[in-house]
């Protein structure tokens, strides 16, 4: 069982960003499967320029949820081999490829848009 000291501390407060265009960077990428099904996936943490804000995505490896790993590669300009992917080959994705990586994307009330 875990243990845990007692620190006293107070309730944070989160706010949300306001609606717009902002700089992600990729700070951790995890790799692992849905529980729903067993897909690959990968779990993103985002870092907000100029905000001390993170946010969190998940890319599920799926033909119905191509278009947002396209979005993803397109935002972040990809390069493989110093070259941007060729249409219909495999992008092995890996931690070191990711992490680093940065882009556009537009957040929007309610949730986010990869450019």
């Amino acid at each position: 069982m875990p243990s845990y000291n007692f620190t006293n501390q107070e309730n944070k407060i989160f706010e949300p960003v306001p609606a717009g265009d902002y700089i992600l960077e990729v700070i951790k990428c995890e790799f692992g499967l849905t529980k729903e099904h067993g897909d690959d996936k990968m779990d993103l943490m985002l870092k907000v320029e100029g905000k001390d804000t993170l946010l969190y995505e998940t890319l599920t490896f799926t033909e119905k949820a191509a278009w947002k790993i396209d979005t993803f590669v397109k935002s972040c300009n990809l390069l493989i081999g110093g070259k941007p992917p060729v249409l219909n080959q495999p992008i092995d994705f890996t931690e070191t490829m990711v992490v680093g990586l940065r882009g556009l994307e537009h957040l929007r009330r309610g949730g986010q848009e990869l450019l």
